[in-house]
């Protein structure tokens, strides 16, 4: 073996590795996904609730839901995270140290034994595999920051109970985004039991199942009761 094909092996091997011990992690470990929750920072208990303006003030959240059912969530979370993934990413650069091994090895140990020509295939490779890891990691960093924000558009908005929730189980909640409807499971955010056709509030998101609670009249009184001193 050729000390230039020495390197290709190398970096095959340094790149291969990485991806192949970061994969073994990924599955360990559970997907690396998991469940996320979204939350407004604010319990809706802490909350108080004008239903008669349509205004939900959640504190230092300063969360405005409009009479859409609308959330404001800028000032109580801030802009989704903008950053992408840098093009020095280990898994970036271990696609493209993989992507030149190969292509250098196979060219210059199979095809033509030429320094250069190996040289140039290799780069083209690491280029096209390193830039496509890189392009699609910030795709879909793009794609799942659309659907985390889109969610929190939901937090604070109101939804009819269509299956009954237990107090200590899930049922299910038909919510109104972008004029249509949506069934979604759901449990109660105060483990007490919601029975059908009840109003609730959307107050977090917890995987795929939306955190609520009631939104009757029994709650307008307690949230306007005068607060102990």
């Amino acid at each position: 073996m050729s000390p230039i094909e020495m390197i290709y092996m190398g970096c095959l091997m340094l790149g291969g590795g990485y991806l192949v011990l970061a994969s073994a992690l990924h599955f360990l470990v559970g997907g690396g996904g998991g469940d996320h929750e979204i939350d407004v920072s604010h319990d809706l208990d802490a909350s108080e609730l004008d239903m008669g303006g349509g205004d939900v003030d959640l504190g230092d959240g300063d969360v405005d839901l409009d009479a859409h059912g609308d959330l404001d969530h800028a000032d109580a979370h801030g802009d989704a995270d903008g950053q992408g993934v840098s093009f020095f990413s280990p898994l970036v650069l271990s696609t493209l140290l993989f992507g030149f091994g190969v292509m250098g090895f196979v060219v210059e140990h199979w095809i033509v034994q030429a320094a250069i020509i190996s040289l140039a295939a290799a780069a083209a490779m690491a280029a096209v595999s390193g830039g496509g890891t890189y392009w699609g990691m910030n795709k879909l960093k793009s794609v799942e920051g659309g659907s985390q924000t889109q969610l929190r558009t939901l937090l604070g908005s109101s939804a009819e109970v269509s299956v009954a929730i237990p107090a200590q189980g899930h049922g299910e909640i038909v919510y109104v985004h972008n004029q249509s409807r949506f069934n979604a499971p759901a449990r109660s955010g105060q483990d007490v039991e919601i029975p059908r056709g009840s109003k609730v509030l959307i107050g977090s998101i917890d995987g795929p199942i939306f955190v609520v609670e009631e939104a009757g009249s029994s709650r307008r009184k307690r949230l306007s009761a005068p607060k102990d001193q």
